[in-house]
């Protein structure tokens, strides 16, 4: 979890007694009671909770094709193309500005990665981005092709 979002609203050890103790959502900046600490809550809900509920949307064809999603109506997208019926080669994220640190970028590589998994294709991840992401996920590495 990031630390930001852990440590938001927490109140220092000398006040916790007798201050209530509020976990902050700094995107919407809707205070969470501790019952609803997100640590208690799958990551999909924090992803959901940062993100909203936007759909991520595949469109594609047989060569080439892309993951969007569009939050506050900019749209983000992730590109791949397809080598065969089982590898797709992860090749662009684009993430505007006003949207970084939003967790958007990691909601379309995921996607990207539950849609693999479901169909039996391994990817590639040549995309800066979506490969630090992956790394970061170690649940995520065996959809990776293995040279």
């Amino acid at each position: 979890m990031n630390s930001a979002i852990e440590t938001l609203g927490k109140a220092p050890k000398q006040h916790s007694r007798h201050l209530p103790t509020v976990h902050l959502n700094p995107l919407n900046f809707a205070a969470l009671p501790a019952s609803e600490n997100t640590k208690s809550r799958p990551p999909e809900w924090v992803v959901a909770r940062l993100v909203g509920n936007e759909k991520v949307e595949q469109e594609g064809g047989p060569s080439k094709g892309r993951y969007r999603l569009v939050v506050d109506g900019i749209e983000v997208e992730m590109t791949y193309s397809r080598v065969g019926d089982d590898l797709i080669i992860i090749d662009h994220t684009e993430v505007p500005a006003a949207l970084r640190g939003r967790k958007v970028g990691e909601r379309l590589v995921r996607q990207g990665i539950e849609d693999a998994r479901r169909d039996g294709i391994e990817i590639i991840p040549l995309c800066l981005f979506a490969k630090a992401q992956i790394g970061r996920h170690p649940e995520w590495h065996h959809v990776l092709r293995r040279s």
